[in-house]
């Protein structure tokens, strides 16, 4: 068996027993997605797959297509856009392998397909398409999904991830676990809302699970009989999962200050563009009410392609802020006391290698930005600015 194939299969085994109850964080990061293709109306003989692995040291996604037309070349679409390209073979048969980093020969995985509606187009039509990992995805998708949480002070120790995967009959299943925490009462929520709270014992472990079946069927699991108060104690009753979790971003509070904070995504080996140009994008933040000030910057560096998105807020109230881009909350930007008023400073990055660095996996260029203090429910607006486009 190759190098590569016995490290998979390692790291999906630990992460079974993650499933099972056992601590979650042996899986690190991690993001496996299995997925049919689905015909179009014109097409009801063809079928195929995708498998997409990917964890922090490399990434693959493979498709088959069987019974499609013979000696064809097909295009490979990412929501409507080119990514690469199969022939089939004389029995319309065929297979396409895309890696990060690539193979020696191979084909380069230039982009995230996590998401994103993945076609095999003949150049007219879709002949066959799946989402994958996201609304409308197929009923008989599987994924397993496993995020760190990052700390707002990496200092203050203890760690939080969140798991999301799917089981048989429909089922999917939310999980946030902590670790090393102090002991208490801990909130949870989810873009903004508050969807569960959760006990952390004297070891400084907690996880709040939740659950939802689309299928008459469907059935949640019974929790591990491992976790703290055992069987129907309360940190181990299913909530309902009626939200979205992937790509949410996840807050975990407790008495009423955030301690981590991070989109459900995990932190993969992302490719670099293939072609890449310099960009330097900044916009002042303008206070809604009264004093403060603050930027947003986004930056492309020509040549190694890693994007950058730094937000700074200066002179407003000691407190988290919630930072949104568009119509979705991205982080939480904690101000700190400083002379003179307050500062604080978020900052993304495509490939991040620092511990306070975010996952930059959304753009940010024209987009409205507004730092929301949540004082109240819905947070209160505090500096806002539309980033520059180009």
């Amino acid at each position: 068996m190759p190098r590569s194939s016995r490290w998979t299969t390692f790291v999906l085994a630990v992460c079974a027993l993650a499933a099972a109850g056992f601590s979650q964080f042996a899986c690190g990061e991690l993001a496996r997605v299995r997925a049919p293709l689905e015909p179009s109306a014109i097409e009801s003989r063809a079928s195929g797959w995708i498998l997409l692995h990917m964890n922090g040291h490399r990434s693959m996604l493979r498709l088959r297509v069987r019974d499609l037309d013979p000696e064809t070349e097909y295009l490979l679409l990412a929501d409507d856009l080119e990514r690469a390209r199969l022939t089939t073979d004389a029995s319309g048969n065929g297979t396409l392998l895309l890696r990060h980093p690539p193979l020696a020969g191979g084909q380069a995985l230039d982009f995230d397909p996590r998401g994103k509606r993945i076609s095999v187009s003949d150049g007219s039509q879709d002949r066959l398409s799946a989402v994958v990992s996201g609304p409308l995805e197929p009923r008989r998708i599987e994924v397993m999904e496993y995020a760190g949480i990052p700390p707002i002070d990496p200092g203050a120790g203890g760690r939080a991830q969140g798991s999301y995967r799917t089981v048989p009959m429909a089922v999917r299943i939310f999980r946030v676990a902590l670790e090393d925490v102090a002991s208490g009462d801990y909130q949870v929520w989810v873009d903004g809302a508050l969807v569960g709270e959760v006990e952390a014992d004297s070891r400084g472990s907690a996880t709040i699970r939740f659950c939802a079946s689309s299928s008459p069927g469907g059935r949640c699991p019974r929790p591990w009989r491992g976790g703290p108060g055992g069987f129907g104690s309360p940190s181990n009753v299913w909530k309902p999962l009626d939200f979205e979790p992937r790509g949410a971003q996840v807050e975990v509070v407790r008495d009423g200050e955030v301690v981590f904070a991070g989109p459900m995504r995990a932190r993969v080996a992302l490719p670099a563009e293939a072609y890449c140009s310099e960009v330097d994008l900044e916009v002042d933040l303008i206070p809604a009410f009264g004093s403060g000030s603050g930027d947003a910057a986004f930056t492309s560096e020509d040549g190694d392609c890693d994007h950058e998105f730094r937000i700074t807020a200066r002179r407003v109230p000691v407190a988290y802020y919630e930072l949104w881009v568009g119509d979705k909350i991205r982080g939480m930007l904690p101000v700190r006391s400083v002379v003179p008023g307050g500062m604080g400073e978020l900052r993304f990055d495509s490939h991040p290698d620092e511990p306070d660095e975010l996952l930059l996996d959304f753009d940010p260029r024209g987009q409205p930005i507004e730092l929301r203090r949540r004082i109240s429910i819905p947070s209160t607006l505090y500096l806002y600015g539309l980033l520059p486009e180009e």
